[in-house]
């Protein structure tokens, strides 16, 4: 969805990754209501999901890009942070980030700008306190840590002449997915209630 603002907003050619099946689906679904499919590429990482391979990179994103969304990631809240697990949520985010600044940095012609995933995880727990991007985090939770390296992992492609715009995005609310699907059972058998005040 990222990679086809982007195009909406002028970019002539864009990429966008992400691990998620669906997501890849209806981005190309979007993009093809919004008549820009023929700019658009979509990649998945490979089936471990820390890596993309640079063969179908090379073969696929040969010509000039202007933009290149990176929303890769193993999902982070179906499965509990066991170390196995958060090794995985590690190299999905930074060591995939580093591949794809790797890749950017060989191109000749670089893209202008680089959307790159992260998450309000990046604050830590601030309890009630309002916080906003000139704050520092809060705590050093997992979470926070390993936000503050993907942005990082992504900044590397500032040096490059390359604009990284960092999006910390919440829980994702779908009709058809995200936080709203996993809330769903305990509504339905007559366990939900209000949630907040």
């Amino acid at each position: 969805v990222l990679a086809i603002a982007a195009l909406q907003l002028g970019a002539a050619r864009a990429v966008g990754v992400d691990n998620d099946p669906q997501a890849l689906q209806a981005s190309r679904d979007n993009a093809g209501r919004n008549g820009v499919s023929s700019a658009l590429t979509l990649l998945a990482p490979d089936a471990d999901g820390i890596g993309i391979h640079p063969v179908v990179v090379a073969n696929i994103l040969a010509g000039a890009l202007d933009a290149v969304v990176n929303l890769a990631g193993a999902p982070i809240a179906d499965r509990p942070w066991t170390a196995k697990r958060k090794q995985l949520l590690w190299a999905s985010r930074i060591s995939l980030t580093e591949q794809l600044v790797v890749w950017l940095a060989s191109r000749e012609q670089k893209p202008d700008v680089l959307l790159s995933g992260s998450a309000v995880g990046w604050y830590g727990d601030a309890g009630e306190r309002e916080l906003d991007e000139r704050q520092p985090p809060v705590s050093s939770d997992y979470a926070s840590q390993l936000c503050a390296a993907w942005e990082d992992a992504a900044l590397l492609a500032e040096p490059l002449g390359i604009r990284v715009v960092r999006i910390r995005t919440g829980l994702v609310l779908a009709a058809d997915g995200g936080f709203l699907k996993r809330l769903l059972l305990p509504f339905k058998l007559a366990l939900g209630g209000p949630i907040g005040n």
